[in-house]
């Protein structure tokens, strides 16, 4: 068993074992000087698909304020989610360590990402629009200042679109606020945007795009043309329905653009500030969205009560959650900074639990705690290096569970509820994860499915030999069902 697996439940003995230490000093090249650590600001965006970027490929113009960051720093170009909905992703991105199975709450036993910054002494401040990354659930481990949910915005449900419009500029000018209070102290500040999570409801002015796109060209169509062959009762009310899925569309990529100016005026803000030139900074996601790219699994039909009167959109999964496709968990990863080289694209596949040991090692912190994600540092300081070697990478939902081969591409998605069946992509040679492999005979998928499983099964072994509580709080819960997650 290794150290990583090992680790007793104390999480305060490391703690105190960093505190030892002196405050680190940022040595590598083009980074701080010697004596003054750098700032670090960790943006994560709520239901953020990469591939809705101009950075990752997007031809619409939804992310101008990030391609300049971008074209200034890294990116990495297949960056993968611990899991498809907000809660399991941000404990595996605060932790660094994958999610094998249901988990309430932040692990008692895993030393949390603001907690090793503030025993450095960073100063540390959360503000949070996505209320179930709240205290319940842990996530102010570590945080001087922490603002989240519903204490800041109020119930969106009770209070209509408005408030939800104007999300992002609310949490910039907190955070800002924050700032200007710390500017003589090295701080950690993490600013979590909720847009583009649903409802899509952009001010007109981020709707106006002015081009010609045509999101069915996405893979879409063939798909939807799919169905129409097996359900020919379908095309008489397909064009409203297409017009709606480009409606849909058009107003996620409206609340992207939205956020993207939220962004550029939280950088702007601190720029004013005078501390971005030594500040570190990092975009994430949490995870991405489905948009009516793929069927819905029959398992999902056979819930809907109003299956039997479905027109073509009720067929293909809009939200997040409940599958693991590439749109839902493949996301945006972004590094800028002192010490970053600048305008690169790493190719080659990552995971967001990769972000903790990478802040920590880029902040210049010698001691680590030993995680599933892996540092990329020194790929962040010179691209031309390699990746860490790694086995998988895993992405959790509470019905499936897929675990990603880094180098080969393929995908393999194995059921944890009944009546889901098991799959097997290749995400290289089909992106849009439409051949299901599983089931090809070709002996070389049969050998790498089996392959991808046998170290799935061995890592859920350890995880349950870990014993943490796998039932949600109340109030958990009733967070999950303000936001949509459950009825």
């Amino acid at each position: 068993m290794t150290g990583r697996d090992s680790i007793g439940p104390v999480r305060t003995r490391l703690i105190g074992c960093l505190l030892l230490g002196a405050l680190a000093l940022l040595v590598a090249c083009g980074g701080a000087s010697v004596g003054t650590p750098p700032n670090v600001l960790l943006v994560v965006v709520d239901t953020l698909r990469a591939d809705h970027l101009g950075c990752y490929g997007y031809p619409r113009k939804t992310s101008p304020r990030i391609d300049a960051l971008a074209a200034e720093g890294v990116i990495f170009e297949r960056a993968i989610a611990q899991a498809s909905w907000t809660l399991p992703s941000m404990i595996s991105l605060m932790t660094g360590d994958y999610i094998y199975a249901t988990t309430p709450r932040l692990p008692d036993d895993r030393p949390a990402l603001a907690e090793l910054f503030r025993a450095q002494g960073y100063t540390t401040a959360a503000i949070v629009a996505n209320a179930v990354v709240g205290r319940e659930e842990g996530f102010d481990r570590g945080f001087d200042e922490f603002q989240v949910g519903f204490e800041m915005l109020g119930d969106l449900t009770g209070k209509g679109y408005e408030l939800k419009q104007n999300a992002g500029e609310i949490l910039n000018r907190r955070a800002l606020d924050w700032a200007e209070e710390h500017l003589t102290e090295p701080f950690f500040l993490y600013v979590h945007y909720v847009d583009p999570h649903m409802p899509y409801v952009p001010k007109q002015r981020y709707l106006d795009f002015d081009d010609d796109y045509d999101p069915l060209e996405a893979g879409r169509h063939p798909r939807y043309e799919t169905l129409m062959a097996e359900r020919p009762d379908l095309r008489d009310a397909a064009p409203d329905e297409i017009a709606q899925v480009r409606d849909t569309i058009d107003r996620y990529d409206g609340e992207i653009r939205y956020l993207d100016d939220c962004i550029g005026e939280l950088i702007d803000g601190l720029d004013d500030l005078g501390v971005m030139d030594n500040t570190l900074f990092a975009l994430a996601a949490d995870h991405g969205e489905g948009l009516y790219d793929h069927r819905r699994h029959d398992f999902y039909l056979e819930q809907d009560e109003a299956s039997a009167e479905l027109e073509l959109r009720g067929y293909f999964s809009l939200g997040h959650g409940k599958h693991v496709f590439d749109e839902l968990i493949r996301v945006p990863f972004l590094f800028h900074g002192p010490g970053i080289a600048k305008g690169h694209v790493v190719e080659g596949t990552v995971a967001n639990a990769d972000l903790l040991p990478t802040l920590l090692d880029l902040a210049g912190f010698a001691d680590r705690p030993e995680t599933d994600g892996l540092s990329l540092a020194s790929v962040l300081r010179d691209p031309t290096r390699a990746l860490p070697r790694r086995d998988a990478i895993v992405s959790f939902c509470e019905q499936v569970t897929g675990v990603v081969h880094p180098t080969g591409g393929l995908k393999l998605v194995r059921p944890n509820v009944p009546g889901i069946p098991v799959a097997l992509y290749d995400t290289v040679a089909d992106p849009g994860e439409d051949a299901d492999l599983s089931a090809s005979g070709d002996p070389d998928h049969t050998r790498a499915a089996a392959a991808l499983d046998r170290w799935l099964r061995e890592r859920e072994q350890l995880a349950r030999e870990r014993p943490h509580d796998t039932t949600y709080l109340e109030a958990t819960l009733e967070k999950m069902r303000q936001l949509g997650y459950i009825k």
